[in-house]
């Protein structure tokens, strides 16, 4: 589904709930309009609620510079690259219609490899089809992983710290299980989909951005 076709079907949402379970998962660039009239930008790194009270943490650019605002000050919410998390801010309510041929093996086989090359190092994506019956609807849900995949790594190229957590990969491994899972192994990170499970089987790429991120701590 295209963009414009996904924006178009968006609903609104409460702020808190955009900030937690889209804009910290992948650490969206936001601008908060408070009510006082300010307002204050940054990534978004955590957001917490303590009873009544909560607040979001916010870096600024690529500084050390950290701004924390009371979720109770906020007034309105500005997405910076918005197109970027349509998916997720649809919050699942969006069906995929399947439009067109369903990619081949070898349409999907060199889409992981431009996917890789977007990072410009030494990461390859690999699609482990021995996991996998690559009937048209998996081969349609596989291109769509795809694509989670290269915004995630297309949002990691941006600063610094997402280009030092991709350079401890050297190759991102897609397989069929049964369930949806990241696993990392050394270099190499497994992720996993359950296709058989349609969208909810599918990794997107607000979980790989967390689970890239959980698994380069030190």
């Amino acid at each position: 589904m295209s963009a414009s076709e996904l924006i178009r079907r968006l609903k609104a949402a409460r702020i808190e709930r955009v900030l937690v379970e889209v804009a910290s998962k992948a650490h969206a660039e936001v601008v908060l309009q408070l009510k006082s009239g300010a307002t204050a930008g940054g990534r978004v790194l955590d957001v917490r609620r303590e009873g009544r009270e909560g607040s979001v943490l916010l870096q600024v650019g690529e500084a050390d510079d950290l701004t924390y605002v009371e979720l109770s000050a906020i007034e309105a919410l500005s997405i910076k690259n918005a197109s970027r998390y349509y998916e997720a801010l649809a919050f699942g309510a969006v069906e995929e219609a399947p439009l067109g041929p369903a990619p081949s093996a070898l349409d999907l086989d060199a889409l992981a490899y431009s996917t890789a090359v977007r990072f410009g190092g030494s990461l390859s994506v690999e699609i482990v089809w021995d996991t996998f019956e690559a009937t048209e609807t998996v081969r349609r849900s596989l291109a769509q992983v795809l694509k989670s995949v290269g915004s995630a790594i297309e949002q990691l190229s941006e600063d610094r710290s997402g280009r030092e957590q991709l350079a401890s990969i050297l190759i991102i491994k897609l397989e069929n299980g049964k369930s949806p899972s990241i696993v990392r192994e050394a270099d190499s990170l497994r992720v996993i989909s359950a296709l058989e499970r349609g969208r909810e089987g599918r990794v997107d790429s607000i979980t790989l951005l967390t689970a890239i991120a959980a698994t380069t701590e030190d």
